[in-house]
């Protein structure tokens, strides 16, 4: 197999780490391969940074984005990219060596749309290795593949993510692109739910080939605070209201699994706000007046990272 891959990274003030995502995709032993770049916006040295990139490899090409959003830059890598195949990497993140030429191989011998691989959660003091827990080594079809993928899709975090697959161009449409617009919350998520509703035959890979930067202390999902928060969650009812009106009418149990996910999540998501809320309070002076009882304390407070609950990880223990 020799078919162009186009791999899509978006940025936005990633001068810390795009060296080494893009440096990890140009040296993939899969030579074939277009590396479009994305800056949106930024307003360090990222841009400058890819333009040497650019000059020193002929695959990589760099365009600007003015929309603000990791799908307007996505959005712009598609509609520049000529692969036959499409990949898509976090600025932060990167890849191993052989992922391209894994995936393409099992894409090609299986005639699979998409082909999906285990990735590793990458933590200032070690690593997570998540398994997808998907059927490995074997091509997902049919009913069976309506009944897997979805009832999976909907009740786990395995499918959020848009990166860490092979995707095969033609099933990617621009009106996917276009239904999420602006949201900045999930907005994987739901461009994944518009391609697997519609997939027809998916394979899945063993072998951890994504690394997954949560190392990154100023990434969107590093760096939430009240505000973000309670704007992340009614952009979070959006999309799980679009995802509802993707699936019911095929899917219905796991319509009724989404419900149940959405639920969890919308729930964990306002204990953060409120324990946002808790710290806030906690800086304020209080004066007790006179004969008022004493003031006391708020209590301890958990420290939360925005992605632990979908990641199945515990909030850490308070301090």
């Amino acid at each position: 197999m020799n078919d162009t891959v186009s791999v899509i990274i978006g940025m936005y003030n990633a001068e810390k780490y795009i060296a080494r995502c893009v440096a990890s995709v140009a040296g993939q032993l899969y030579k074939n391969l277009e590396i479009i770049l994305v800056d949106n916006n930024s307003s360090d040295g990222t841009y400058q940074i890819c333009e040497e990139l650019a000059k020193r490899d002929g695959r990589i090409k760099l365009i600007t984005e003015k929309k603000q959003g990791a799908n307007y830059a996505r959005y712009a890598g598609f509609k520049n990219c000529a692969g036959k195949y499409v990949m898509f990497a976090d600025s932060d993140d990167w890849i191993d060596a052989d992922t391209v030429s894994t995936l393409c191989k099992a894409a090609e011998e299986n005639e699979a749309e998409i082909v999906k691989c285990n990735y590793i959660i990458e933590y200032e003091n070690g690593q997570f290795l998540h398994n997808c827990g998907l059927i490995e080594n074997e091509t997902v079809c049919g009913e069976r593949l309506r009944e897997y993928i979805l009832g999976i899709f909907v009740i786990t975090y395995h499918f959020n993510p848009i990166w860490g697959q092979l995707i095969r161009k033609d099933i990617l449409k621009d009106e996917y692109f276009e239904d999420v617009g602006g949201i900045m919350i999930s907005e994987d998520y739901l461009i994944n739910a518009h391609m697997y509703a519609g997939l027809k035959r998916f394979r899945f890979v063993p072998g951890y080939f994504y690394h997954y930067n949560m190392a990154n202390t100023e990434s969107i999902t590093a760096t939430m605070d009240f505000e973000r928060l309670s704007k992340c969650l009614r952009q979070y009812w959006r999309v799980n209201e679009k995802i509802f009106n993707i699936i019911e009418k095929s899917y219905e149990l796991a319509c009724k699994a989404l419900v149940a996910k959405f639920i969890n999540e919308t729930q964990d998501m306002v204990t953060k706000m409120y324990r946002f809320t808790l710290d806030e309070a906690s800086k304020i002076e209080v004066v007790p007046q006179a004969n008022s009882p004493g003031t006391g304390s708020l209590g301890p407070r958990q420290s939360f990272s925005y992605s632990n609950s979908v990641m199945g990880l515990k909030p850490a223990k308070a301090a």
